[in-house]
């Protein structure tokens, strides 16, 4: 059985059934595991891995906002599969979050996107990347860049470069420039996403 630092190994690398079983593992560790995130957290360098392992630190906290965002989307998914819709469309979704959680489920919502976004329903990643892009870049910022960057369908990706574009700021352009340079092929959609705040900040690349 895999001890506390690899099941947290396997949480920042893995995406799907592999994260959801190693983070239900270690939420079962309750506060064996909670101390060897916190002590985890003050050497991680990652941007992205620091933010799962903040969401794991508040999920191990008892914050209530992930059951609750849980909740809702199995309710809304059994609310639409009675109607024409069949799906809950994802704008709804969207709505439900800004309006009942505000920023708050954006750092649950962030980790959860990148990580389940092969295996998540399509109407759940799409609502859950609009909601990141009414929220703003220092709490969706690093999972919106994380998840333009993955092998996901077409849709996916414009959604989040449009919510790139509309929580961005001089931080986040300056993350979005290191990662286009730190490719030794650029995504061009992503260099795209870096003009487009350059001109919405209306700022050069000095």
């Amino acid at each position: 059985m895999a001890d506390t630092d690899d099941l947290i190994q396997i949480a920042l690398d893995s995406n799907g059934e592999p994260f959801l079983a190693a983070e239900q593992r270690l939420l079962e560790l309750g506060e064996t595991a909670a101390a060897a995130i916190q002590a985890r957290l003050g050497q991680e360098k990652n941007p992205f891995g620091r933010l799962v392992l903040e969401m794991l630190r508040r999920r191990l906290a008892a914050d209530e906002v992930v059951p609750a965002i849980l909740t809702y989307f199995d309710q809304a998914r059994q609310r639409a599969a009675a109607t024409a819709l069949r799906t809950p469309p994802p704008v709804g979704v969207a709505n439900y979050l800004e309006q009942h959680f505000g920023e708050k489920a954006a750092p649950f919502v962030g980790v959860y996107a990148v990580k389940l976004a092969q295996s998540w329903a399509g109407w759940k990643v799409i609502g859950s990347v609009l909601y990141l892009g009414r929220t703003g870049p220092h709490v969706a910022g690093e999972a919106l860049l994380r998840f333009a960057t993955l092998a996901l369908p077409a849709n996916y990706r414009e959604a989040a470069r449009e919510a790139l574009v509309a929580v961005a700021d001089n931080p986040l352009l300056g993350r979005l420039r290191e990662e286009t340079a730190a490719r030794e092929t650029a995504l061009v959609e992503l260099q795209q996403v870096v003009e487009r705040i350059e001109q919405k900040l209306g700022s050069g690349k000095g």
